[in-house]
């Protein structure tokens, strides 16, 4: 018996295949646009946005020191530039601008001030249908990165984590855009409707 694959259904699953590969990159925010000489902090304002993310402080919308980077001369700097909530028990939330879901697989973490004890920061991240997952890890390092692995920080919309004393700082997220489950019928029906068409003429 002849087998045969059609031409529309071949061109509909090879666009998954292309969509399922994009899906794959991953972006990694590393704040370093901040990166700044000297041996104090640069400031950043709430609302600071990069790779097409946003990072807000709760209870101090719109504050110009709401974030801080430390210099590069001074002893907090952890290697690389990374980012803190300048505030004591202030919630930064991570969105992505325009909306739409996200998963995050790792962060870098690491306290600025440590007393010898163990740093807890907690995580949680929100879906659509309003389910979480929270997860939570243990800083002993001061002043030293540290990546952490999410385990089922999938399909969010909104990560927040609060900034308690010791202060930590974060650096090198690595998020996976989730595309939306409309988006993609739309395209693909318009890649079956373009296969149809090459196949008549």
């Amino acid at each position: 018996m002849k087998t045969f694959k059609s031409k529309p259904l071949a061109a509909f699953f090879g666009f998954v295949a292309i969509v399922g590969a994009s899906s794959a990159n991953a972006t990694v925010i590393n704040f370093e646009s901040l990166a700044d000489t000297g041996n104090t902090v640069s400031w950043v304002a709430d609302g600071y946005t990069e790779s097409g993310f946003m990072f807000n402080s709760s209870d101090h919308i719109g504050s110009p020191s709401a974030f801080a980077a430390w210099d590069t001369d001074s002893s907090h700097f952890p290697g690389s530039t990374s980012l803190f909530n300048n505030f004591a028990d202030s919630v930064t939330t991570m969105t992505m601008v325009g909306g739409g879901p996200f998963d995050v697989n790792s962060i870098d973490l690491a306290c600025v001030y440590l007393d010898g004890s163990t740093q807890a920061v907690t995580f949680t991240g929100t879906r659509p249908d309003l389910s979480t997952d929270v997860e939570s890890f243990d800083l002993t390092n001061p002043n030293v990165l540290t990546t952490f692995n999410f385990s089922g920080m999938t399909g969010i919309v909104k990560l927040e984590w609060a900034q308690s004393a010791p202060f930590h700082q974060f650096d090198n997220i690595v998020i996976n855009s989730v595309p939306e489950p409309a988006s993609l019928l739309v395209l693909g029906v318009g890649v079956l409707a373009i296969a149809r068409r090459r196949k008549s003429a």
